[in-house]
């Protein structure tokens, strides 16, 4: 089991990610912010989560992004505000060169996830699946329905599971590197938002599961026509992951 002391840094898990961008940047060359997703179009097309706000704050600069570096956007995931951090992340992805094996993360939970313990940090599409096959599972949220658990109960329940998955929106939102301090079992960040960034490995991380884009002009339409389920973009993206060498 991972602990706590083996993956603290004195550089935070975004100044890695930021910094393992290099010299690397492209022109922006498209930016839609919809009801559930953002996507920035530079070098490739990057995707991040916009989490749903009663009263979203101001972007700086709005109207005026297009055209930018895309390595100046990408400090905006340093941003307080959550709807410039899920810009700044989707700039990252989008300067981040897809790579990795074709395959779909919930269908490997299903299987490897067969009679163990999984702790799911996010609510995922097919949970349900996966509660099917394993001997337990958990799935901590930060606004918990009925039968989950708060994300504040990760401390207590992350060290027993066999298997935890975390949604790499947690890199917008800040909880990322908290989760990762935390001792935990064989441990896979996935989703659209997660970039394939070896440097995830650095932390602990066993397996990176991302998208590229094979149809950018449909994911844009549809981000900015209020498009807010993965099930609306899958023709449009190749599920890869990445696992630790």
């Amino acid at each position: 089991m991972k602990t706590a002391r083996e993956n603290r840094r004195q550089v935070t898990l975004l100044d890695g990610l930021l910094a393992s961008l290099g010299d690397a940047d492209a022109t922006v060359r498209d930016l839609r912010v919809g009801l559930n997703g953002i996507a920035v179009l530079s070098r490739n097309l990057g995707l991040a989560h916009a989490p749903p706000l009663p009263r979203a704050p101001g972007v700086r600069d709005a109207g005026r992004l297009i055209g930018r570096s895309a390595r100046g956007l990408a400090e905006y995931a340093r941003s307080s505000n959550p709807i410039e951090a899920g810009i700044g992340l989707a700039a990252v992805n989008s300067l981040v060169e897809p790579q990795g094996e074709r395959l779909n993360v919930i269908d490997y939970l299903i299987e490897q996830g067969r009679g163990r313990k999984v702790a799911m940090v996010g609510r995922f599409p097919r949970a349900s699946a996966v509660k099917d096959t394993a001997g337990r599972l958990w799935i901590l949220e930060k606004d918990p329905r009925p039968g989950e658990f708060p994300e504040a109960d990760a401390a207590r329940i992350m060290p027993q599971a066999d298997i935890v998955a975390i949604t790499g929106s947690a890199l917008a939102n800040g909880s990322l590197q908290g989760l990762l301090e935390l001792p935990r079992g064989y441990t896979i960040v996935f989703g659209p938002s997660t970039p394939l960034s070896p440097v995830l490995f650095d932390w602990g991380v066993d397996m990176i599961g991302g998208a590229r884009a094979t149809n950018p002009e449909a994911i844009l339409l549809r981000v900015s026509q209020g498009g807010n389920r993965v099930c609306q973009f899958k023709d449009a993206l190749e599920f890869l992951t990445l696992r630790r060498p």
